[in-house]
């Protein structure tokens, strides 16, 4: 399994040298990866890994968002249920791409928005599946947990509106 090799660049000051250098390593790469995957008598899949570092990979959980990834460091802030996977983002991503190698829905070629809603709309089904009440409007895609720091609680804004949990300590 590989990501997508075909949007690396190399940095160079002028534009041709910098599309031959890119080139020449995007094909010393895959060149690469074909010689050890066939001697090891694996075979190659490239798969998308769009958002692989940011999705929870608890397939209980699947949670999206910004926030789980701070630097080189995952931790789950699912906001409905204590979930709190924590690991390396980079271990985090191989697993999410690994799971995505026999997803029907998500394709190498799939845009990074719709893989995207795909993911939400998987997760608004696990938050359905645990009887989370939500507004009928709302979708995971539109929530978008907020901290505020005034006081201990998350707010999300859906269509228009916003939806508070407060917690009193």
């Amino acid at each position: 399994m590989t990501d997508n090799l075909s949007r690396s660049r190399g940095k160079a000051k002028s534009k041709k040298i910098s599309r031959l250098c890119s080139s020449w390593a995007r094909n010393e790469n895959q060149e690469r990866i074909t010689v050890h995957a066939n001697v090891g008598g694996s075979g190659i899949k490239t798969v998308n890994a769009a958002y692989s570092s940011q999705t929870c990979p608890d397939p209980t959980c699947g949670y999206l968002h910004s926030d789980n990834r701070h630097g080189d460091m995952f931790h789950c802030r699912n906001p409905y249920w204590e979930c709190n996977w924590q690991g390396d983002v980079d271990h985090v991503a191989a697993m999410n791409i690994k799971s995505r190698i026999k997803d029907h829905q998500i394709n190498r070629f799939t845009p990074y928005k719709e893989v995207k809603k795909i993911l939400d709309e998987r997760f608004l089904r696990r938050i359905e599946s645990r009887n989370i009440q939500l507004d009928a409007k709302a979708s995971a895609q539109r929530l978008r947990p907020q901290a505020n720091h005034d006081n201990p609680s998350w707010t999300w804004k859906v269509g228009n509106h916003r939806l508070a949990l407060v917690l009193s300590l």
